[in-house]
């Protein structure tokens, strides 16, 4: 079991191949609505994996050898940039567009991890500057909350005096942050479920992977796509366990709550303070940046009426679809004829 050059592009195209599938699967409107939210998201973690581990097996792999457009791109990036040979007898130092190109993809990783951390580092400090104004009501109607969704890991509420919208930060000691404002116990009810239910499905571990994802394989421009069509599904999937088997009345209730959410925001300037676009922050639940997006979940979540027969066959289909994918990316292997760059003095 290896890794090499030749294997790491095999993982990056078979990724790509299974995003822009889901993608364009998920943007069908018809599709789409009988398509299982949790298989989606199970999909775009096959995806992240391949490419999280882009091996290959020399006894067992098929080679596809290509004569005509690789062995360019290879006998490129291999070739030496710099040859510090006095003569051919002397031992071989060089340095090559492949090692340049992995030193700047390591520099823009590592800039991007350590940006990403800056960035929630500053959010818990501006988070921590502000007094923690919960109420005995809002801390009461919390707590109930937490029961009545059985939840069980500790949690705590923080209320402050921003126009924010509410969302829930941290991985291991989870916080949810609303705004101060006259929600009803009722609307509080709903605020805390969705934000639960976040928790529950580890929705900010699953974000947070996914950032760290992007910042490691930044140069692949699919891993924002998947980045940002998975934030969209998971958001959906929480709308709809939040709301599953609620009458119509609580639909609509649960409803009037985000868009008094979306009112009761700061303009958008304001509110990026806090949202810090970083996957430690759980997805700002009643933002309206996007107002198709909140369409989408406002009608699914008047719509959610019985789809499981047809849905499990598109769900089976896609996942084998996309398991067959997977497979055969690590039964085959595209590489240039011969193998790759080999210096003149080799022959």
């Amino acid at each position: 079991m290896d890794i090499t050059f030749f294997s790491f592009v095999m993982a990056s195209i078979t990724s790509s191949i299974v995003i822009l599938l889901i993608y364009f699967l998920t943007k069908n409107k018809k599709l789409d609505t009988h398509m299982g939210l949790t298989s989606i998201v199970i999909l775009y973690v096959c995806s992240v994996v391949r490419l999280a581990f882009p091996f290959e097996f020399p006894n067992r792999t098929i080679i596809i050898s290509d004569t005509v457009v690789y062995p360019v791109i290879s006998n490129f990036l291999f070739s030496p940039i710099i040859d510090t040979r006095a003569n051919r007898f002397e031992p071989v130092t060089t340095v090559r567009f492949i090692d340049v190109l992995t030193v700047i993809l390591t520099v823009v990783t590592v800039f991007l991890l350590l940006r990403q951390a800056y960035k929630f580092y500053n959010f818990i400090r501006l988070v921590g500057s502000y007094t923690n104004l919960a109420t005995d009501r809002e801390q009461r109607v919390f707590e109930e909350t937490i029961k009545e969704s059985h939840f069980k890991r500790k949690i705590r509420l923080k209320v402050i005096d921003e126009k924010i919208s509410p969302m829930t930060y941290g991985v291991i000691n989870p916080v949810v942050l609303i705004p101060l404002n006259d929600y009803t116990d009722s609307e509080l009810r709903y605020i805390f479920r969705h934000e639960l239910t976040h928790q529950k499905n580890n929705d900010t571990l699953i974000k947070l992977l996914v950032e760290l994802y992007c910042c490691i394989f930044w140069c692949n421009p699919f891993v924002y796509l998947l980045k940002a069509n998975l934030a969209q599904k998971l958001e959906l999937k929480c709308d709809y366990k939040t709301t599953v088997g609620n009458t119509e009345q609580e639909k609509l209730e649960y409803l009037n709550a985000i868009v008094k959410c979306m009112k009761n925001c700061s303009p958008k300037e304001m509110n990026n303070r806090f949202s810090v676009k970083c996957s430690l922050v759980n997805l700002e639940l009643f933002s309206s940046d996007d107002a198709d997006f909140t369409k989408e979940r406002f009608e699914y979540i008047l719509n959610t009426s019985d789809k499981k027969s047809l849905g499990k066959k598109i769900n089976i289909t896609l996942a084998f679809a996309c398991a067959v994918i997977l497979a055969l990316s690590y039964m085959f292997i595209w590489q240039p004829s011969g193998g790759g760059y080999v210096p003149p003095e080799a022959y």
